[in-house]
């Protein structure tokens, strides 16, 4: 649903933008120039609707680069890849932090934090490369899609910020077409609200996910994501990038970080449950 959110607002958006052009071509401010023609981008068809809603990205566009034939190894490999992932993420939730949290989560919270430091960590990589790689290499794939750039090495940076851009590439296009620049160019917004309202907006985003599944509003990653920009302003130091401590930082805030949330949501359902 969310997926299906962000790119009927692209497409939406994106048409209504193109509508505003002035017939089939634009014609120079200046009387005294030639006349510079701006073809415009050809109708969309249904079946070119279909196909993005289709493809693995967010932000519509009037072409897309296709490959003339699937692979059919790379398919298999992609699938057999995929599920296995999904199996591997399926054990380390079932045997290990169901055990945990139903031994610990509402008596010491803390403790429960740290026994799954390490499997959050396994846990956070297993599904990244599940779905950023295997799925969604394999929807392009099948779908003849040839533009892989689905994140870039955010397991290299030294600086949160680089790690926000890099890791998840089809949000971070989607954010900076549609909120940073348009939000500077139709509301004149500068750099730093242009930016402040990406932060906004993907929080509420995720807490109005996180909310409807599971059916209870507790704003814990709202926060999280509200300190991450501390984090951001201080790994902006030279001193993180010239000495690779940035990146360091980065493992262990995501290893302590994402324990603490999932703790504190697995907490909160606990409790709801038990009134």
């Amino acid at each position: 649903m969310a997926v299906n959110a962000m790119k009927m607002h692209s497409f939406f958006f994106t048409n209504k933008q193109v509508a505003f052009r002035k017939g089939n071509k634009m014609e120079s401010d200046d009387p005294d120039s030639s006349k510079k023609i701006v073809p415009k981008p050809k109708d969309c068809s249904f079946t070119h609707f279909s196909l993005f809603m289709l493809y693995p990205i967010l932000v519509f566009e009037f072409s897309y680069p296709r490959k003339s034939r699937r692979n059919w190894l790379k398919l298999l490999q992609y699938f057999v890849m995929m599920w296995l992932s999904f199996f591997v993420t399926y054990m380390i939730l079932n045997y290990k932090y169901v055990a945990v949290y139903q031994e610990y989560i509402l008596t010491n919270f803390w403790l429960a934090v740290f026994k799954l430091g390490v499997s959050t960590l396994i846990l956070y990589l297993t599904l990244f490369y599940g779905v950023f790689h295997c799925f969604l290499n394999f929807t392009a794939e099948l779908l003849l899609y040839s533009d892989r750039k689905f994140y870039e090495d955010w397991w290299n940076v030294t600086s949160f910020e680089a790690y926000y851009i890099r890791w998840n590439t089809l949000v971070h296009e989607w954010f900076l077409r549609h909120i940073y620049i348009d939000t500077m160019r139709d509301i004149k917004f500068s750099k730093t609200n242009a930016n402040l309202l990406c932060f906004v907006t993907s929080a509420l985003w995720h807490e109005f996910i996180l909310t409807l599944t599971f059916k209870m509003f507790r704003p814990y990653i709202s926060v999280s994501m509200f300190f991450s920009i501390l984090l951001i302003s201080i790994t902006k130091h030279p001193f993180f990038k010239k000495t690779g401590f940035g990146n360091l930082i980065l493992w262990i805030g995501m290893t302590l970080f994402q324990s603490m949330m999932y703790a504190a949501y697995a907490r909160s359902w606990y409790l709801l449950k038990l009134t």
